[in-house]
């Protein structure tokens, strides 16, 4: 077995070894993510300031042109819907207002504000001219102008007062097609665009500089990329040359039923080596114990030939030994006869086989007597194989398969007893000579104090 452990390299090695290049590889992927993310953000950042100037500036000719359409409309068809629809944008949307702020705020750090001031100046001067417009028409089509809070501020000369109906729709229009309202309208513009112009340039030039950058990053993510794979690479041919391959090959053979190959690392090498150990004591043993030549044909358990084939091959000292006897047996037979004593003989034997392990192995040494011999026990599962032994005797005491009620002795004896007899046989058949003095389905287990009792009445008798 020392081959084994000095040749090969062990499973927590090449754990080691994969966690530390997982954790190399968790930090590059980190690193490379980390790094474009910061330059896609920023070229993102710089796009969307792009995209918004471009937006803004089609929103502000759209809400001007609006403005504009609404208040020549309602002056020119006295329509109350397109004042309502110019207040609206005015006083609750206020879109225009909105926007040249939202560009305010875009080109901060950028140019300076002084276009934006013309465009936001001239702005609130062609909402006071449209205003002064809507309170000559209002008045001039008989509509009441305190509907409208916003031209509280406005206030109409004594001689615009003093005009006619007509006269005032007619100085409506002629504010909203004069040269000069055109003229603030065209400033307006004509700010805005400059202002979006000097911006739109800028980005163009912040773009190119991040695409540049993000260009390098590109390049440094391809050679972190290609060193995750080598150490991915690595893993691959570490576990599968140690473990998969192994472990495939190895479990291909155990569902053959074949001896395992010694290969890959130091535990699986061990674990073979072990394995096929046991594999070779198993296939002599089930050479001898098949089932036609160790099995009592009745009961279906084994037989004294497999019991004493087992006794030879059992390894370590942790067994308990359980002699089962049933009462009255011989009364029974003649009783009730031959087929209800068989019968009797395989309800115990069913009872055993329900009640232990799959490892315990139960016999049949011979006429009523039975045997259990469980492996890896020790003398502290006492309670357990009380329990079990509660158990078959609870099952021997039904009658509903139309047997009778009986009962079954057992003497139970441990292995690895500090008093023991020198034969696990002997000290579990003195129990279980003591049980049977009963008979009823007593159990006892073997103890010192039974010992010295036996010993005691041995000496009398020889004398």
């Amino acid at each position: 077995m020392d081959e084994y452990n000095e040749k090969s390299i062990t499973i927590r090695t090449i754990s080691i070894i994969m966690t530390v290049m997982a954790f190399l590889i968790t930090m590059l992927i980190y690193y490379a993510i980390s790094d474009i993310d910061k330059g896609y953000r920023r070229m993102n950042d710089e796009m969307e300031k792009f995209m918004l100037c471009e937006n803004y500036s089609l929103q502000l000719k759209g809400v001007s042109e609006y403005l504009t359409e609404q208040a020549r409309d309602y002056v020119m068809t006295g329509d109350i819907v397109y004042a309502d629809n110019y207040f609206e944008e005015t006083e609750v949307n206020r879109n225009r207002e909105q926007t040249i702020e939202a560009l305010n705020s875009l080109v901060d750090n950028y140019i300076s504000y002084s276009h934006l001031r013309l465009a936001k100046t001239n702005s609130y001067r062609l909402i006071e001219t449209e205003y002064k417009a809507f309170m000559l028409a209002f008045k001039g089509y008989g509509v009441d102008p305190t509907l409208y809070p916003a031209l509280d501020r406005v206030h109409l000369s004594p001689t615009e007062e003093a005009l006619s109906d007509e006269e005032k729709i007619a100085l409506a229009k002629e504010i909203l097609f004069d040269e000069k309202y055109q003229k603030f309208k065209n400033d307006t513009n004509e700010n805005i665009q400059i202002s979006i112009n000097e911006l739109t340039e800028l980005l163009e030039t912040e773009i190119s500089k991040e695409m540049q950058s993000m260009q390098s990053r590109l390049n440094r993510q391809r050679i972190l990329v290609l060193i995750v794979l080598l150490l991915v690479l690595l893993m691959v041919i570490l576990t599968w040359k140690y473990v998969v391959n192994p472990l495939t090959l190895n479990n291909r053979q155990l569902l053959n039923n074949e001896k395992l190959d010694v290969i890959g690392a130091r535990e699986i090498r061990v674990f073979a080596h072990s394995y096929n150990a046991v594999f070779e004591k198993n296939r002599k043993a089930n050479e001898t114990l098949s089932y036609e030549a160790s099995h009592d044909q009745m009961t279906g358990l084994y037989n004294r030939k497999a019991y004493d084939a087992y006794l030879e091959q059992i390894e370590g000292s942790d067994y308990c030994m359980i002699l089962l006897d049933v009462d009255r047996f011989k009364e029974i037979n003649d009783t009730y006869g031959h087929d209800a004593g068989d019968r009797i003989l395989q309800k115990v034997a069913d009872s055993m086989i329900k009640n232990f392990r799959g490892d315990d192995r139960s016999f049949r040494l011979g006429g009523d007597e039975m045997a259990i011999i469980m492996s890896n026990v020790k003398e502290d599962a006492r309670d357990v194989i009380v329990r079990k032994a509660e158990q078959i005797k609870q099952i021997l005491g039904t009658t509903d398969d139309e047997l009778p009620n009986i009962t079954a002795s057992m003497g139970i004896a441990f292995s690895n007893s500090p008093f023991t007899t020198g034969s696990i046989y002997k000290d579990a058949d003195l129990a279980l000579y003591e049980a049977k003095k009963e008979h009823n389905g007593k159990y006892v287990f073997f103890s010192e104090e039974l010992k010295k009792k036996n010993d005691e009445y041995q000496k009398t008798h020889k004398q």
